[in-house]
């Protein structure tokens, strides 16, 4: 992701990796998908528009058997400045907002409660997110598909002296 001339993000895919998903199984959501949600989010330069943006976008799906509560924990990216976290879809669940707990604490200082079609965004500088509660409300199992964009500053290359 680069801020152009043009005061919005340009978006480039890295070919070399998988970027699509089938219709039921954890992957990759869609470039366009992913890209389209960050313009909508990430509206104007409030973020460093001197450098380059790497994106990994990858969709968590989470079953919960009925009567039995699934606590959910994001994985840990190294380096990640920002987070965004959207539901998807959520059938027969319901929860699933991560707690954000301060840097350095123990104690959440907010609760997210993202129903689908909705986002949020965080920088994992001052908080980190922790676990969340799915819990089943029908006679078969709960589903809750989560997309999580980590986004971090590329990295100038070192060039080694010959």
């Amino acid at each position: 992701m680069t801020w152009t001339a043009d005061d919005d993000w340009f978006f480039a895919v890295d070919q070399a990796r998988p970027v699509t998903v089938g219709p039921d199984g954890p992957g990759r959501p869609s470039a366009s998908d992913v890209a389209g949600l960050l313009r909508r989010l990430l509206v104007g330069p409030w973020i460093d528009v001197d450098a380059d943006w790497r994106i990994e976008a990858h969709r968590l799906q989470t079953v919960v058997p009925v009567g039995e509560p699934v606590r959910a924990r994001l994985p840990r990216w190294d380096d990640c400045e920002f987070l965004l976290l959207a539901v998807i879809r959520q059938e027969g669940a319901r929860g699933g907002g991560p707690r954000l707990v301060p840097a350095g604490a123990t104690d959440p200082c907010w609760t997210a409660d993202l129903p689908p079609g909705r986002a949020l965004l965080i920088d994992c500088r001052t908080v980190n997110p922790d676990v969340h509660h799915l819990h089943a409300t029908g006679p078969g199992p709960g589903v809750q598909d989560l997309l999580v964009a980590v986004l971090t500053r590329e990295r100038a290359t070192r060039v080694p002296a010959a």
